[in-house]
Formats: structure tokens, C-alpha cells, sequence
């Protein structure tokens, strides 16, 4: 796939700021503003969102999530800081606000106790391009990724890398076929298994990525009717843990379950190295 083999390459580049950033240190964000962020990265991360891992880029960060700041006329906006998914929880020290985005210019103006994501500028023109989107999620699925045919989603030209001005400018395109400020989804094409959700509401928004990931598992479901996504049990069994933990999604969304696959672990039978032999007597008794 074209859009599989230009996002492979530009993999390496992952985790970079690659736009003209003017920072300067700052107050945190307050903390009332980052509760319904702070919710939803928990919940993102669990499902393998958002988070670190030594197998994937290179080993950096990846997944982001922003907020529009209430009150503000020049578009400013929360976000949280680079390479920061390795850690379970953030705090407002963790958080950016950046206070001017210029895509066209490649130009980022930011304060706080900690630099904007790489991604910020993808965040800033979703912004600019509707006052009413207020949430801004950026994450990270191959599921979603390599079936956005199937799931019918627009997706940027995969020759635009992420954190470019071209990058923005493909976001701004497809956000702007969107007239309202209903929740929607877009794939990233030059940016590896990257993906942007946004609306005017948080629960919404993320609720989408969540039906988004159900969907491809029906249609998944429905291509093997055998139920047989995984063959080898233990292979289903250490994907789904890794992958989407279902208990998490039975208990927040039971109506949305993603279900990985049908089959379930083998029981587990106790074994020995080698069979129990009679253990002869050193003496006999001479009874």
C-alpha cells in the first residue's frame, strides 16, 4: 500500500518538532481545564492509543490530546507536552498552551513548563479551520490506519509528513468538507498509524474513535464468519490483553464492546518433565 510505504519511511522522524517554536517558560495550565483531557488519555491510553513503546518509532511517545481555551479569540488552545506518553498519569506541568499557530509559516508560539507536542501544528489548524471544535485527539491505531477504506475515512495525501506545513494544509482541506462541528475522524496518511478525532464535546469525540475501532472489528467479524480472527489461542489471548483490554471496554462502553477476537485461552494444565516413578525403598524390611 502506498500510503503504508511513505508513512514507513518517515517513521523515523517520529516524535520531532519539526516547526519554528518560540517557547518560553510559563504558569501551568489550571487544572479544572485538563480533568475531561486527563480522563479521556487514561482511556485512550488503555486501549494502546497513546503511549511509549521500544517496538514502535523508534522507541518515542506517540498520541496526543489538545483543547480549545474558553474565552480566547486567537484560537489558543491546551496540549499536552512532547514525549510525554510513557507516563500513566499527567499533570498541569505537563500540559503547554500555545498562544499563536501559523501552519502556513511553519511558526509555533507556546508557554508553560513544557514544549508542545511535535503535533501541535495539525491540532492548531483544526482550530482555525471551525470555531466550534473545542477537542482535538491525536492518536495512534494501525487497525483504523490500514483499513481507512474500509472504513470509509478521508485520508491525507501520504506524501505530507506530519508536523509540516503540507501536513496541515491536507488537515485543513478535509476539516474544512465538514461544514458543522459534529465529530469526525481523518487519517493521517504520511504519518505512521496516525489519526485525528475532533469535535465541539470530549465525550463525544472519543466515543467516535471507540464505535470507529468497533466497526473495523465487525467488519472483520463478518469478512470470517468462523470467528477465527486469530487462529492460535495464545496468540488471540496476548493481542487483546496488549492490543484493547475488553474488560476496560465492558465496563465504560458495554454498549461499543470491541471484542479482538472469539476464541479463548486454552486452559492452562499442569505438567511435569517427566512422569512420577515408584520410588524404591534404600532397605527392604525384613517382615
Amino acid at each position: 500500500d502506498k500510503n503504508f510505504l511513505l508513512a514507513k519511511a518517515q517513521e523515523k522522524h517520529e516524535g520531532v518538532i519539526k516547526f519554528h517554536l518560540d517557547f518560553r517558560e510559563g504558569p501551568s495550565p489550571q487544572k479544572t481545564l485538563l480533568r475531561e483531557l486527563n480522563n479521556w488519555r487514561s482511556k485512550l491510553r488503555e486501549l494502546g492509543l497513546i503511549g511509549q513503546d521500544p517496538e514502535r518509532y523508534e522507541g518515542y511517545g506517540f498520541g496526543n490530546l489538545s483543547r480549545r481555551l474558553p474565552g480566547q479569540k486567537e484560537n489558543a488552545f491546551l496540549i499536552s507536552g512532547t514525549q510525554t506518553g510513557h507516563l500513566d498519569e499527567l499533570h498541569a506541568d505537563h500540559y503547554a498552551t500555545v498562544l499563536q499557530c501559523r501552519p502556513a509559516k511553519n511558526q509555533l508560539q507556546a508557554t508553560g513548563q513544557i514544549k508542545p507536542s511535535s503535533e501541535a501544528l495539525s491540532h492548531g489548524i483544526l482550530y482555525q479551520s471551525h470555531p466550534g471544535i473545542h477537542w482535538v485527539m491525536h492518536l495512534h491505531s494501525p487497525d483504523i490506519f490500514n483499513n481507512y477504506r474500509t472504513l470509509n475515512l478521508p485520508c491525507t495525501d501520504p506524501s505530507a509528513a506530519y508536523g509540516t506545513p503540507e501536513m496541515a494544509s491536507a488537515i485543513e482541506a478535509l476539516a474544512k468538507e465538514r461544514e458543522d462541528s459534529h465529530p469526525s475522524l481523518l487519517v493521517m496518511g504520511g504519518h505512521q498509524d496516525g489519526i485525528l478525532a475532533y469535535g465541539s464535546d470530549a465525550e463525544a469525540t472519543g466515543e467516535l474513535v471507540i464505535r470507529t475501532l468497533n466497526r473495523k472489528r465487525t467488519l472483520t467479524r463478518s469478512a470470517n464468519p468462523s470467528g477465527a480472527v486469530i487462529k492460535s489461542r495464545l496468540a488471540c489471548w496476548r493481542y487483546r490483553r496488549v492490543n484493547y483490554p475488553v474488560t476496560l471496554l465492558l465496563q465504560a462502553y458495554p454498549q461499543t464492546a470491541i471484542f479482538a477476537c472469539r476464541a479463548q485461552p486454552a486452559p492452562v494444565k499442569p505438567f511435569s518433565l517427566m512422569p512420577r516413578r515408584q520410588v524404591q525403598p534404600l532397605f527392604r524390611s525384613s517382615s
